[in-house]
């Protein structure tokens, strides 16, 4: 019996640490360090988080051609591991010093709190950082607050060999991984082979930001819960005037959010915006160019993209330059204080060319508020999945979130009336007329519904064919919403007039 013990012991012990979490070091060290100081190397789960596969709720889920559409980069549980690690490692800046995580912070939705972020050696940045939250919902496929950048490891790139940023070179920056232990291993998990690249790198941490999905805020919740059920909330302000589990004060702040036209440049259920615009921050734009700093146009001087709304309560300072503090500050920009800059975006001028001052009242900026404050996601920002793997004894379980809770218990997602892809609109930007195609074979009746961005009926028509057409006549040149739907079924494209 006593012949047996070691061995079983050693059984024992050797079956543990199997089914421990990766510790690509020995496990003695961790006697040394205390809790709350980082390690030099990731504490990961063995079966990797689930980036790649997130159930979603319809009015998220439906919102796919929003995503960004990442070139020969699928997104994949290791690939997004991977890309987790180097996100909080310093060892990607030249004096060890920051991290990607450093200018955007998961408790603050991914974005920084200073008003323009500081570099590796205390520099201030040219803008304030963005924050991540949904950031695959990327419309115009643009990057940077200039939309300036298509692609998003470039964009990585850019932000690791800055000299002001982050400051290391890429053949520094794979000589570091390739003398760092844990990464051969990674990287071959990632994608299947040991060799460390930048752009492999750069693909990782694209896989990572890309997963980074909101989907527990207030507004969603309402959203699922609903009894009207809102399955065309692609573009919500088409159908819900009210959310019962929304506060009389947050669904008069949502009433405002659509008939004041804000919509308009936070697009969608994420928010996000199509087109760099002007939104009358300055007078003139001799502080930053934005787009026309980029491309030299005089008519893309001062545009910017707007930023998803999604976490704004978390995001502060708002604007590329961090001017304003608060929400409250930013709502009596948009109400008063909107100058009239030559390239001031459309929706914020008045019929005789002037900016548009909305004379809000005390109560409609605060319902304002209050509405804005339903998107915030705690959940998600603290969510393991996309917090630091380099913190002690920091490996969590993902735990069923209150969404996740009712996914599961019940069917909420609504068949699209068209298969994805099916729905051909052309010239889409369009003249004179606008053609639509669609596979109807069993001459079911297609009701189509045609509505502006405040949610308005611009045009409507029936019919049993597999196609239709809308003539120009009386569309203001703007983007558009148009609505198919068979039975309770519905599929809905972005349109634009010129």
């Amino acid at each position: 019996m006593k012949k047996l013990l070691l061995p079983l012991s050693i059984l024992v012990i050797t079956l543990f640490f199997a089914g421990m979490p990766y510790l690509p070091t020995g496990v003695d060290s961790l006697n040394q360090i205390k809790e709350g100081q980082n390690l030099p190397y990731p504490l990961l789960p063995a079966i990797p988080y689930n980036y790649s596969n997130q159930r979603l709720p319809r009015h998220i889920s439906a919102q796919a051609f929003f995503n960004y559409k990442a070139p020969n980069n699928t997104l994949t549980d290791m690939g997004a591991t991977l890309g987790r690690v180097l996100f909080y490692d310093t060892r990607l800046s030249v004096n060890h010093t920051v991290s990607c995580a450093s200018c955007h912070i998961p408790q603050f939705g991914f974005s920084d709190t200073a008003k323009v972020s500081r570099g590796f050696d205390g520099a201030l940045g040219h803008r304030q950082s963005m924050g991540l939250t949904n950031a695959s919902a990327q419309p115009m496929q643009k990057f940077f607050w200039s939309a300036s950048e298509d692609v998003l490891q470039n964009q990585i790139q850019a932000a690791i060999t800055s000299s002001i940023e982050m400051g290391l070179t890429l053949d520094t920056l794979v000589a570091r991984m390739q003398s760092t232990s844990f990464y051969s291993n990674l990287f071959d998990n990632a994608f299947g082979s040991p060799e460390i690249t930048a752009e492999k790198a750069s693909a990782a941490i694209g896989q990572f930001v890309r997963s980074m999905t909101s989907k527990n805020s207030k507004f969603d919740i309402a959203m699922v819960l609903d009894p009207k059920e809102h399955v065309d909330s692609m573009f919500f302000i088409i159908s819900i005037d009210s959310l019962d589990h929304f506060t009389k004060k947050e669904n008069a702040g949502m009433r405002l959010f659509i008939s004041k036209g804000c919509h308009a440049c936070h697009l969608s259920s994420n928010f996000v915006q199509f087109f760099p615009s002007n939104n009358g921050l300055d007078i003139d734009n001799v502080n930053d160019k934005g787009l026309g700093g980029e491309t030299g146009n005089l008519y893309e001087e001062g545009l910017f993209k707007a930023t998803s709304l999604r976490n704004v309560e978390l995001t502060a300072p708002y604007m590329h330059d961090g001017r304003f503090n608060t929400l409250e500050e930013v709502i009596e920009h948009y109400n008063s204080g909107v100058k009239a800059n030559p390239n001031l975006a459309s929706e914020l001028k008045g019929e005789n060319g002037n900016p548009i001052r909305m004379n809000l009242t005390t109560y409609q900026k605060e319902a304002l508020v209050a509405f804005l404050k339903t998107l915030t996601d705690t959940i998600f920002t603290s969510d393991p999945r996309w917090q630091t793997p380099f913190s002690v004894y920091s490996i969590k379980p993902v735990r069923e979130t209150p969404m996740d809770k009712i996914l599961n218990s019940r069917t909420l997602s609504v068949d699209p009336a068209f298969p994805e892809g099916s729905v051909k609109l052309f010239p889409n930007p369009f003249s004179d007329h606008l053609n639509i195609q669609f596979p109807n074979e069993d001459r079911e009746e297609v009701t189509a519904k045609l509505f502006d961005m405040k949610g308005q009926l611009i045009f409507q028509t029936q019919t049993h064919g597999l196609s239709f057409r809308i003539e120009r006549a009386g569309i203001l040149p703007g983007n558009y919403v148009l609505q198919l739907r068979v039975g309770e079924s519905v599929s809905s494209k972005l349109v634009q007039a010129r």
